[in-house]
């Protein structure tokens, strides 16, 4: 049975857009049985995770650099990711949020829900935010497929990221159980 290692870094902030996609979709994938699938979450050991079920985690302890704030993303993004993959022998690796890891040891999935900062040059305006949109742009160029949530998306990603239209496949979110009228 194939082994998905799925990147948890942002389920501890379930009220962000990106920590909201996460959870939804890591509780699916811990419900579907059918799927012929084993899914692993992947996080840096920290306080945020020390209440994950052992049996469905992998988790990676961050250097002494690394333990909080950016620099803990950062260094997770980069390092902590594909060293958790590997400790849970996973068979690909799903990022659901535009972070992908330069230098990878497995195939990779990236979910690319917007492009703002290019769209928007205001949130691209110190030198650290720009060095760090270059270093993700460049790794998720090289990522073995791109999910988006519209059409509108995938061709500001097409625009902005120069990735081929054909390799990014538009997947629309879904509306939460709770948001659905009773009947």
């Amino acid at each position: 049975m194939p082994t998905v290692g799925f990147d948890g870094l942002f389920l501890d902030q379930t009220t962000t857009g990106v920590g909201m996609y996460a959870s939804n979709l890591w509780r699916i994938f811990r419900s579907d049985e059918q799927s012929g699938m084993s899914t692993r979450v992947l996080t840096p050991e920290t306080d945020a995770f020390r209440d994950f079920d052992s049996s469905d985690s992998v988790q990676t302890a961050p250097p002494s650099y690394a333990r909080s704030g950016k620099a803990l993303k950062l260094w997770w993004e980069q390092r902590g990711l594909m060293q958790a993959a590997r400790v849970a022998d996973a068979d690909l690796v799903h990022v659901p949020h535009f972070a992908a890891p330069l230098m990878r040891n497995r195939p990779l999935i990236v979910t690319i829900h917007d492009v703002i900062p290019y769209v928007f040059p205001a949130y691209r305006s110190s030198a650290s935010m720009r060095m760090y949109l270059r270093l993700v742009s460049r790794a998720t160029r090289t990522a073995d497929a791109v999910l988006t949530d519209s059409e509108c998306s995938r061709r500001d990603i097409v625009r902005y990221l120069g990735i081929d239209r054909e390799r990014i496949t538009v997947i629309p979110l879904a509306v939460d159980e709770q948001y659905r009228p009773d009947h």
